[in-house]
């Protein structure tokens, strides 16, 4: 129970983040990809630099995970076909959608009905890579 509070006030704080940063707005992803906006890039910009920075503390202190107070992996995972086609199609709906996946919940959360339809479109996304990589096998 402690854990899932923990998860939900973690997540509430980065919703709340994603949406003041604009990350939510339809119209910047839209200018975003149209080289209109480039707020977009600064915001995505120190997103990864805190995340470097947050990674590199974390090796350096040999920091156990928060909630499972267990040492975090940083194993590389290495390139894969389906790494790089996971890429291209996550590329493709974030164009098509002029939304990340990651603020679809967000977008929810703000009254939103476009987050609920990209949510679905994630699931059955999701739900028809895994058929597509399935029968290739």
């Amino acid at each position: 129970m402690k854990n899932n509070l923990i998860s939900l006030v973690l997540g509430v704080i980065f919703g709340y983040l994603l949406s003041f940063a604009g990350a939510t707005n339809f119209t910047l992803h839209a200018q975003l990809f149209l080289f209109e906006n480039s707020w977009l890039v600064i915001v995505i910009g120190c997103a990864v630099a805190t995340g470097a920075v947050g990674v590199y503390l974390l090796k350096r202190t040999n920091t156990n995970g928060l909630l499972t107070h267990t040492p975090i992996d940083f194993t590389p995972k290495g390139m894969t076909p389906n790494l790089i086609m996971g890429a291209i199609l996550f590329g493709i709906g974030w164009g098509m959608s002029a939304a990340c996946p990651g603020t679809a919940p967000t977008m929810i959360g703000e009254g939103k009905i476009e987050g609920v339809f990209l949510v679905l479109g994630i699931i059955l996304g999701t739900i028809a890579y895994g058929k597509i990589e399935q029968s290739l096998r």
